[in-house]
């Protein structure tokens, strides 16, 4: 696998991851303050107690700030590489 294959293969898989954790604050968020719509919409799997014991896991939290840090990362150096004449 080339270097530039191997990076776009970890910036999709690490956009993904991003946008999974996001979704799952997002619904967990969601499921804490208006548990009785979620509790429905899931079947009753994500209850009130168990959305507020994922949304306020420090490993959700510490993974959604490691991948918005490694997000704009690539970001910042895509954008330096596009700048330089």
């Amino acid at each position: 696998m080339t270097h530039k294959r191997l990076l776009k293969t970890i910036k999709t898989v690490m956009h993904w991851l991003l946008a999974i954790v996001i979704v799952l604050l997002l619904v967990t968020g969601f499921g804490i303050t208006e548990y009785n719509i979620v509790e429905d919409l899931t079947f009753g799997l994500l209850t009130k107690n168990l959305a507020h014991q994922i949304h306020t896991s420090p490993a959700l939290w510490i993974s959604l700030l490691v991948l918005l840090c490694l997000h704009v990362g690539f970001s910042l150096r895509l954008m330096s590489k596009s700048r330089k004449p």
